[in-house]
């Protein structure tokens, strides 16, 4: 649900959508180290398998969220958004 909102967030242009990405990428990928180095691969082979995914998706929606011309897109985008809403529509 956090990561709509945020999806949310970023598509209105707020730039602080874009750290908070970065930062749950980051914490998400620590907590799969963490689990690695635990042993945890040893008993839940599915759970990590999906925790892998996960991660990937993750950070593919980070590197999308950074890119140059998808965040020059996300920034019309919201100017348009904001100029619709002052005009009542």
């Amino acid at each position: 649900m956090l990561w709509l909102w945020m999806a949310s967030a970023h598509g209105r242009g707020c730039c602080w959508a874009k750290i908070v990405y970065a930062m749950f990428c980051g914490v998400q990928a620590l907590c799969l180290i963490e689990g690695l180095a635990g042993g945890s691969a040893v008993y839940a082979r599915a759970d990590v398998a999906l925790g892998i995914a996960l991660c990937l998706v993750q950070l593919a929606a980070v590197v999308l969220v950074f890119h140059q011309e998808l965040s020059r897109f996300a920034r019309v985008r919201a100017g348009a958004i904001r100029i619709s809403n002052r005009l009542g529509g």
